[in-house]
């Protein structure tokens, strides 16, 4: 069973819990949320790499690195963060 409404995929968590386990973190609200989180900070890092390149040179080294770390994996406090059920800071 998930450890918060954000993880269910569906009604079928009661009964079928164990058997969609396996799929939870990619199908769920959360996972939907991580990918996108993960594609467009990715994206953001593309363009400052290329066309955008002069207008994002001023990226300061911290926010460029937190883009990072957001393109390969965001954490579960973040996707809590987006759905705002957390008042904590999404970049410390």
């Amino acid at each position: 069973m998930p450890d918060t409404a954000i993880d269910a995929l569906s009604p079928l968590d009661g009964r079928y819990a164990g058997k969609l386990a396996a799929v939870r973190y990619l199908f769920s609200e959360a996972g939907l949320m991580r990918e996108r989180v993960r594609v467009e900070c990715a994206w953001v890092l593309a363009l400052a790499a290329g066309p955008a390149a002069a207008a994002l040179a001023a990226l300061p080294r911290d926010a460029r690195q937190w883009l990072e770390s957001l393109a390969k994996s965001p954490a579960s406090t973040d996707v809590l963060a987006i759905k705002g059920k957390s008042r904590a800071p999404i970049m410390t």
